[in-house]
């Protein structure tokens, strides 16, 4: 009597019980109905992302101080506290909106985030944000109606704490132009020509070009896409399996 083998599957059944969460984005629309972002309150958990997308004539988006209203959270101008500022996009001629979009990561739900336009009188005349709003003390009625009162709204002097996505490049998910990314590599394909007088067929190589201008080129596999070594363990390895059966 042949004994069939019993497979564990106890090293897999432990996945279904790791907590995970999926993150979520967020879309904010900038000035697509007049001075205001819409939605002008929103809640976000840790690891969620907030897009923005610019409509109208130029507006900007910047992480506000919670106790002084259109004047920039300050962290040094590094985003490390959690700062963010767009710069100012513009929608070009004959568009409804911007191809840029500014991608905000949020990292920390302990704290509102206050946001707000600086273009000219933008802030002051009620476009201003809030995510995470909190359960008491200060509302966003109550942070608009302070920015009336504010004289001139303050800018930040460079781009931080998010990412400028140009939805017009690269048709498959836009390009991402913040330099807090990672190094990126291209992948290239290459022909390589054959200085043999014989007519074997000319191999190819794929060739990883570094942003830094360094190159590393992978040795070919032998057989094309799976050697022939590669076919016969995979051919042995099935027919162990099926000799269990």
């Amino acid at each position: 009597m042949r004994i069939h083998p019993v497979i564990p599957l106890f090293p897999l059944s432990f996945l279904l019980f790791l907590p995970f969460t999926l993150a979520t984005n967020i879309d904010i629309l900038v000035g697509q109905s007049g001075l205001s972002f819409t939605p002008n309150s929103t809640t976000a958990s840790a690891g969620d992302t907030l897009t923005f997308h610019y409509h109208g004539y130029a507006h900007n988006v910047i992480r506000g101080d919670p106790s002084s209203a259109c004047t920039p959270l300050s962290d040094n101008g590094e985003g490390s506290g959690g700062a963010f500022y767009s710069g100012t996009i513009p929608v070009p001629d004959g568009q409804d909106s911007s191809p840029m979009t500014f991608v905000v990561t949020v990292n920390d739900t302990t704290q509102p985030i206050w946001y707000y336009c600086s273009v000219g009188r933008h802030c002051q005349s009620g476009m201003v944000g809030v995510v995470n709003p909190p359960s008491d003390g200060q509302t966003l009625a109550a942070y608009a109606e302070a920015a009336k009162t504010v004289e001139d709204a303050v800018t930040p002097s460079a781009v931080v704490g998010g990412v400028l996505v140009n939805g017009t490049d690269a048709g498959s998910g836009g390009v991402e132009t913040s330099s807090s990314l990672m190094v990126a590599a291209t992948i290239e394909t290459e022909t390589m020509s054959s200085t043999a007088s014989t007519t074997e067929a000319t191999p190819t190589q794929t060739q990883v070009v570094l942003s830094n201008g360094t190159t590393s080129t992978p040795a070919p596999s032998e057989g094309g896409a799976m050697g022939g070594r590669d076919i016969g363990g995979v051919l042995t390895f099935l027919g162990f399996l099926l000799s269990l059966v």
